[in-house]
């Protein structure tokens, strides 16, 4: 059997267009005389299309999709086409799977429905549970093969072999398991990415291939959808693979694809090898290069689908600001990105220099230095007008007071992101370019940002990267791309939001490389006392926990950026903003 797995990027709700990439990818295969080629799950639509789907001009829409299609397959001949898609069975409406060829339209609806982090799927959609498991009877140009179609989900409670901790204990059944045939097992997908989900996913289609003895096709979406991100890496798995645990072949990394298997191919394949720049990405480096692409998939085709071409940010000189303008360059080019330099009377000569440094390395040609400390005097001054009042002293003098500041300090630091932000979405506007945000998850967790300042703009491409991982993934920008493009000072100096005369971060929280583990580990829902007992500060993680729950209404109003990990401050994560977090103590149950 002669496969091809079309490893594409749908746009969520582009009927249209998407029946274009059915249509021109069908065609490919057609011309290599492959016998089947297989698409992502509700690649009609894109995945998630979430409310989308209360739109039943959709699903209208969707059965003339579906019979346009079908007629186009049909004038082909003798090639199966697989691809995900809607289905609506009177008032049951699926998330299914479609088997085209000359002679049938055979439909799987998916089993089990995630409701958990990112997912919401039973909002929408009727299970398939209870249904038949259907044997899929695929013709080849050697005859009949009997094979299986399984949809995304339906493969991750398999036997429960692989200890997949996100998965809920409500799943009663096991549909691979319950799989017919000994053909070939094509699985559908539109499954997000997140830090070691490659991995994970290796490993329990390692599982299901050694179990069933069967070769199994995963594909995958890829592409940027809001806060998710999808990101390719399609793969086969065959039981007579020289090393059945690692993938005969994988497709490309956050990027489309188009992998044809062959049945007269070797089960020996050259060694796969990812390159960063021109250098092979090592072992220790892999995570945060998967986040790279990631970050840098999601920017692309989130500026793809809305429409911008061009992108400002403000540089500081400091540490996020240069990474986000790397990637910014990296996805639009030096000409297509506006680097602006905005210092305050407390911005010292050495982030100027550190911004101007960072412009030249990337090549980026409108370079603007716009000072706002005239700005930030006149808001002085609008906000505190001179004024004076008599008081006397015990002497019953007459004394003469001016008030010349704030009585709260961070009014004044946070007039400057302010003025910034204001300067930053005029130019925004003018230009017709999108504002990136260059928060990072360190200081959105603490709400160490400010709200219409720092934290403005239309994306927030670092959004899920700790503060540590900032400053690592800074270092392998440098050290893959064989030269300095963060400037190495930037990477040395200790973090300051230079908002106010000797300001650092470490004076108002504690070191990020003491700070984000305790992060991590409260996101993920370890206990506060587990916490407490596994850091070297655990006299400061209430201090933390209560930053943590008091800015939730910053992170609600924060721009959206891609998740990175499992766990993040994203779509899936349903915290109340409006709360007070407290547990009955055991005493006063014990009366005492």
């Amino acid at each position: 059997m002669k496969v091809c797995l079309a490893q594409v990027a749908p746009v969520v709700g582009d009927l249209r267009g998407n029946l274009e990439i059915l249509k021109n990818k069908t065609l490919d295969a057609w011309h290599e005389e492959c016998d089947v080629v297989v698409f992502p799950e509700l690649v009609t639509v894109g995945y998630p299309p979430r409310d989308l789907l209360y739109n039943q001009a959709i699903w209208d829409n969707h059965k003339i999709l579906v019979e346009t299609f079908t007629s186009f397959v049909r004038s082909l001949k003798n090639i199966t086409v697989i691809f995900g898609g809607l289905h609506q069975d009177g008032r049951n409406k699926y998330n299914a799977a479609y088997i085209i060829d000359d002679e049938q339209i055979r439909i799987v609806h998916k089993r089990l429905l995630p409701e958990y982090n990112i997912f919401n799927e039973a909002r929408y959609f009727h299970s398939g549970l209870g249904e038949d498991y259907q044997i899929i009877s695929i013709k080849t140009q050697q005859g009949y093969v009997d094979c299986s179609v399984v949809i995304c989900e339906d493969m991750w409670n398999f036997q429960s072999s692989c200890d997949v901790k996100w998965l809920p204990s409500a799943y009663l059944e096991d549909p691979v398991s319950n799989l017919k045939g000994d053909g070939p097992i094509f699985i559908i997908n539109g499954s997000p990415y997140w830090r070691g989900k490659i991995e994970t996913t290796q490993k329990i289609l390692a599982t299901i291939c050694n179990a069933t003895h069967r070769v199994v096709y995963w594909v995958n979406q890829v592409g940027a959808h809001d806060d998710i991100v999808t990101g390719g890496y399609s793969m086969v798995f065959h039981p007579e693979s020289w090393n059945v645990d690692k993938p005969l072949i994988m497709g490309k990394l956050f990027e489309e694809d188009r992998i044809v298997i062959d049945p007269s191919w070797s089960m020996i394949l050259p060694k796969v090898e990812h390159f960063w720049y021109d250098k092979v990405v090592e072992a220790q480096d892999w995570d945060l290069y998967c986040d790279y692409l990631a970050i840098k998939l999601h920017l692309a085709d989130y500026l793809r689908k809305t429409g911008f071409s061009k992108a400002v940010l403000g540089v500081s000189g400091g540490i996020d600001s240069a990474l986000v303008c790397a990637i910014a360059v990296d996805v639009l080019g030096p000409t297509n990105v506006t680097a602006v330099s905005l210092p305050s009377q407390y911005s010292s000569g050495g982030s100027l220099g550190d911004a101007n440094g960072l412009a030249k390395n990337l090549n980026i040609t409108d370079y603007r230095v716009i000072p706002i400390k005239e700005m930030h005097e006149i808001a002085r001054k609008l906000l505190l007008p001179s004024y004076s009042f008599e008081t006397r002293d015990s002497l019953r003098s007459s004394v003469y007071i001016s008030k010349k500041m704030f009585s709260n300090p961070l009014v004044d630091e946070n007039i400057q992101p302010r003025i910034r932000a204001l300067l930053l979405m005029a130019i925004s506007n003018e230009d017709g370019s999108i504002l990136l945000t260059t928060s990072n998850k360190s200081e959105g967790s603490v709400g160490y940002t400010t709200l219409y300042g720092d934290m403005s703009g239309g994306i927030a491409p670092i959004i899920d990267l700790f503060k540590t991982d900032v400053f690592k993934m800074c270092r392998l920008i440098n050290k893959y791309a064989g030269r300095e493009i963060i400037p190495q000072t930037t990477i040395e100096k200790p973090p300051s939001a230079e908002l106010r005369e000797g300001q650092l971060d470490n004076q108002s929280l504690p070191e990020y490389d003491l700070l984000d583990p305790i992060l991590e580990m409260f996101i993920n829902d370890v206990p506060i006392e587990q916490i407490k007992q596994k850091t070297t500060i655990p006299d400061r993680v209430d201090e933390i926990v209560k930053k943590i729950y008091n800015s939730e209404f910053k992170r609600a109003q924060a721009p959206l950026g891609p998740k990175l990990k499992l766990r993040s401050f994203d779509s899936g994560r349903l915290i109340p903003i409006a709360k007070r977090v407290s547990f009955v103590d055991a005493h006063e149950k014990a009366g005492i």
